[in-house]
């Protein structure tokens, strides 16, 4: 034979079970040096959820023909349509 199967077969089994230890090792470091990181705060997921609203807010005036809420309309004593 050219080489020796037993040999092989353990190098490439240690080397492997190595390199998967030591990034489970990393993988533990990560997560014990990372549990404190804040990836949103709470002020930019209300800037967020204010930015959504408005221009949700815009597409319905725009929708609208300009009109935004009965509160503008109440603002400007504009009387509004009422359904019987």
């Amino acid at each position: 034979m050219l080489y020796d199967n037993d040999a092989l077969r353990s190098t490439l089994m240690s080397t492997t079970a190595g390199i998967m230890i030591f990034g489970v090792l990393f993988d533990v470091a990560v997560w014990y040096y990372a549990k404190d990181v804040v990836l949103f705060d709470k002020g930019q997921k209300n800037a967020k959820n204010e930015a959504a609203a408005s221009a949700e807010q815009q597409k319905e005036t725009e929708l609208n023909g300009g009109l935004q809420s009965e509160f503008d309309a109440e603002k400007f004593d504009i009387p509004l349509p009422t359904v019987n």
